[in-house]
């Protein structure tokens, strides 16, 4: 490949990358606090330990403690069974990709 064909490409996938990052970003941004309305839920499915997990964790503008407790349970190290605290905006993100993409089957985890 020409040094020239080879920066035309680099500019390509960069432009690329841009294009589908701004594409995501509505649907990746998080809605203001205010208009959170109605049950939030996940679908998890672990490839490792064959649990599934469906469970809603919001409501309104209220986590659901036992909920976040579940999910962080769920998606512990499951060679160790450490169990982490997850960011409860890391769960806004994957519900709002989940209603954008219409997955009721959820996510596949491989690591959590």
């Amino acid at each position: 490949m020409t040094e020239m064909a080879s920066c035309g490409r680099r500019r390509f996938l960069r432009q690329g990358a841009r294009l589908a990052t701004a594409g995501a970003l509505p649907v990746l941004a998080l809605p203001a606090r205010a208009s959170l309305r109605g049950e939030r839920d996940l679908v998890l499915v672990h490839t490792h330990t064959r649990e599934r997990i469906d469970l809603v964790y919001a409501v309104d503008e209220r986590y659901l403690p036992d909920a976040l407790q579940r999910l962080n349970r769920f998606l512990r190290d499951h060679y160790s069974g450490s169990i982490g605290r997850i960011d409860p905006l890391l769960f806004e993100q994957l519900h709002r990709v989940q209603q954008a993409l219409g997955n009721p089957r959820g996510y596949e985890v491989i690591s959590g």
